[in-house]
């Protein structure tokens, strides 16, 4: 039966494959939105503590789901 993960995508051109698997894509398509909102909250707090350190280029974090034979 396959299992999912989430490939999250950075405006940095970086990847990042998720550790967590879950049993449906609807469960890992819900935990790529949570990590999306939270990288948007982690800029923007970064551009809160330090104005200009960390300037908001617009540019979210993106992801996808993956499918994996476990």
């Amino acid at each position: 039966m396959p299992k999912f993960k989430v490939l999250m995508h950075y405006p940095d051109d970086t990847s990042w494959e998720e550790e967590p698997v879950f049993d449906t894509e609807e469960e890992a398509e819900e935990y790529g939105c949570v990590c999306c909102s939270e990288y948007r909250t982690g800029a923007e707090i970064l551009e809160m503590s330090n104005p200009g350190d960390y300037p908001d280029d617009g540019e979210n974090a993106d992801f996808e789901i993956i499918e994996i034979n476990d």
